[in-house]
């Protein structure tokens, strides 16, 4: 966790940096090294989803308080720019850690709660979407090069009816191929996660003097005691309670 916290706060120096050498802001958007943040996001919600210690640690006002903070850079970027632009300087360094911090919110908050919102992020054609969206995005570009030079549509020139079937062909395909991909490809790499399994560790009682057990005494109980050198049993009052 203080890694993936490192690295969120170090990219936007990283690409700030980068760009006073001469990067341009087309190539910080491309090199996975400079857009490390944004899959870093995605990492502590996962994280966070599974150790419910982390956020906590936090709270939910102080996770509001984030959210407000990186809510208000894209709102800024937005009056001062009239849009976002997605290579816009202030964009390449802010608004990408802004975009995959809201967004991390938002899937911690809908796989973390249940309502309406949620029922509807977890529809089946949204999850579906979901497993494969990566491999989406990686086969959407060759896709479209191919569709726009097999149908001879371009974006910005052809009908808006021609780009539509574009998108519509590119989607269709690229899901097509991301779907084969994960079952002859990416699942036999999944299968390597039983390497690095989560141990799972068990409670403990951090200031075993301060833990009470009231018994019933109307009541049949079975009370196991381990004994360490640190813990001792005793009784206040017989039948009544054990510290």
């Amino acid at each position: 966790m203080r890694l993936s916290l490192l690295i969120c706060l170090v990219e936007p120096f990283l690409r700030f940096t980068l760009l006073q050498y001469g990067y341009s802001t087309a190539a910080l958007r491309q090199l996975t090294f400079t857009r490390l943040d944004s899959l870093v996001y995605g990492g502590i919600a996962a994280i966070a989803l599974r150790d419910s210690k982390v956020f906590p640690l936090v709270g939910h006002r102080g996770l509001r308080i984030i959210a407000t903070l990186f809510g208000v850079v894209l709102l800024t970027i937005l009056i001062r720019e009239g849009h976002i632009p997605y290579e816009g300087t202030a964009t390449v360094i802010l608004g990408y850690s802004a975009l995959g911090m809201l967004f991390s919110l938002l899937i911690y908050h809908l796989a973390s709660t249940q309502g309406t919102l949620s029922g509807i992020f977890s529809s089946g054609g949204l999850r579906w979407l979901g497993k494969y969206s990566y491999a989406i995005f990686v086969f959407q570009w060759p896709v479209t090069l191919a569709c726009s030079a097999i149908f001879n549509i371009h974006p910005g020139e052809s009908s808006p009816s021609s780009v539509l079937f574009l998108f519509v062909a590119t989607i269709v395909l690229s899901g097509a191929i991301a779907y084969a991909s994960w079952n002859i490809l990416e699942v036999r790499f999944m299968k390597l996660k039983r390497y690095f399994e989560y141990s799972q560790a068990s409670p403990e009682v951090r200031n075993p003097r301060s833990a009470t057990a009231v018994l019933s005494a109307g009541q049949p109980t079975s009370l196991t005691v381990q004994l360490t050198p640190d813990v001792g049993l005793t009784a206040d009052a017989p039948g009544q309670e054990y510290r």
